[in-house]
């Protein structure tokens, strides 16, 4: 199993956790483009053995056009996801993942992004980089 340093964040991997004892899968591969592809996340999450609890990290522009009807929707076909919308210009810089660590449980078992580079950047730190130890 790799350590955490030699991980490639966009190749399918996984890694045992120091903090939580965890074993992390990042099961990248498939990737869907198409009208209305959010709905099929609860299958996503199914088929690719993610967990049972999500949390959702978006923007509050995003969240407002479109993210509220998805997370909606997904609590809707029995997806047990959390929220956290980001507040004001969202910067790629320590504070904002600072905030995202905060808000995501540790009991989580996978995050989701909607929104542009910057929230996909953050979230996917967040889900990758293991908190500093003070945190732990």
């Amino acid at each position: 199993m790799k350590t955490i340093q030699e991980i490639d964040v966009y190749e399918r991997h996984e890694f045992l956790c120091d903090c939580c004892g965890k074993i992390h899968v990042m099961p990248v591969g498939e990737v869907c483009i198409e009208a209305g592809a959010a709905r099929k996340l609860p299958d996503y999450v199914q088929k690719l053995g993610l967990g049972k609890k999500g949390v959702l990290i978006t923007d509050e522009v995003i969240y407002q056009s479109l993210g509220k009807t998805i997370y909606e929707g997904w609590q809707a076909a029995g997806l047990d996801v959390a929220l956290y919308v980001l507040t004001g210009r969202v910067v790629p810089n320590e504070a904002a993942i600072g905030l995202v660590t905060c808000h995501v449980p540790f009991d989580a078992d996978y995050l989701i992004s909607i929104g542009g580079g910057t929230v996909t950047d953050i979230v996917r730190y967040v889900a990758t980089v293991p908190p500093p130890m003070e945190m732990r």
